[in-house]
């Protein structure tokens, strides 16, 4: 029978133990996001806020009554992939039951969704973002 030494068995498990907290999560580089999105000076309520940066998942949001706004990028996490992103703001369609928008009607102009130039840089730590939009 063959025995496998003790000081080999211990310098395994310590490996084994040591190893998952190397390389750190592995996700992206983060900074968080809010912000307020104004049309013409007023509150812009209820408008979806998204954010990509093309070389990862985008993150997005809901604006409030007081059109504020906080980036998701899940479900769980907060914020936006840091580096440049191409935004686009629209109205929040509410959908039928089989998923189809109840109204089409934009609330916001073209020029800040379908032909968005929007551009925004996401640093890490924490972002305030603002959007004085005019029609």
């Amino acid at each position: 029978m063959t025995t496998f030494p003790r000081h080999k068995f211990c310098c395994l498990i310590l490996t084994l133990l040591i190893l998952p907290g190397c390389g750190g999560d592995g996700g992206p580089e983060m900074g968080t996001v809010t912000g307020t999105v104004t049309l013409d000076g007023e509150p812009l309520p209820n408008v979806q806020i998204l954010f990509n940066p093309g070389t990862a998942r985008p993150s997005e949001a809901i604006t409030d009554e007081s059109g504020r706004y906080e980036l998701q990028y899940t479900h769980d996490i907060k914020g936006a992939v840091v580096g440049t992103h191409r935004v686009f703001i629209s109205s929040r369609h509410e959908l039928d039951d089989e998923g189809n928008p109840v109204s089409k009607d934009e609330a916001v102009p073209a020029k800040y969704n379908s032909e968005s130039t929007l551009s925004e840089e996401v640093t890490s730590g924490h972002n305030e973002i603002n959007f004085d939009l005019e029609s």
